[in-house]
């Protein structure tokens, strides 16, 4: 997967950016939140929600992956 289409700022290994997350997102979405309100305003709110919720969870996930890597590693210094 080339970096450009999944948002990731060079490594494979990285998380996808913000950025690049709505770069290559925002477009279906806003389609898909248009054809339920059938206004622009509240699609753009709605499109910001989206994103906001998504990036949140991202944020989530990769504290806990690293915390669990801390862990791991301090039960592996202990054996």
């Amino acid at each position: 997967m080339d970096s450009q289409c999944s948002g990731q700022a060079g490594d494979a290994t990285e998380a996808p950016t913000p950025e690049g997350m709505v770069r290559r997102h925002a477009s279906a979405v806003l389609g898909v939140c248009l054809a339920h309100t059938r206004n622009i305003h509240d699609s753009e709110d709605i499109m910001q929600d989206v994103f906001i919720k998504a990036f949140t969870k991202q944020w989530n996930c990769e504290l806990c992956c690293h915390s669990a890597g801390i862990i791991q590693y301090g039960r592996e210094t202990l054996q």
